[in-house]
């Protein structure tokens, strides 16, 4: 349930923006990012949860570029965990199937 909710919420983001082809892109990144997550396992939930707190704080302050940061900086941090959960050998994210 974690996962599916992490990933929706880069859903429902990219559709709170209007842009119909940055939400499609969103809801495409946001079945990789519950494959990532998954392959993290339960070392992620620390992370994502203050991810997440630290993007509220950004959106009730209406800092949009301190959002995206954040983003930028929580999924950076994933794939590199993600990386070290599969051992390291491969510098990208594998496709779902």
């Amino acid at each position: 349930r974690k996962v599916t909710a992490h990933a929706e919420l880069f859903t429902m983001l990219g559709d709170l923006t209007g842009d119909r082809d940055l939400a499609r892109l969103m809801n495409s990144a946001a079945g990789r990012l519950q494959d990532l997550i998954m392959t993290v396992g339960p070392a992620a939930d620390g992370i994502i949860l203050n991810s997440r707190r630290r993007l509220l704080r950004e959106l009730r302050a209406w800092d949009a570029d301190g959002a995206a940061r954040e983003v930028e900086r929580h999924l950076g941090c994933l794939h590199f965990m993600g990386r070290m959960a599969r051992g390291a050998s491969s510098g990208r994210i594998r496709q779902a199937s």
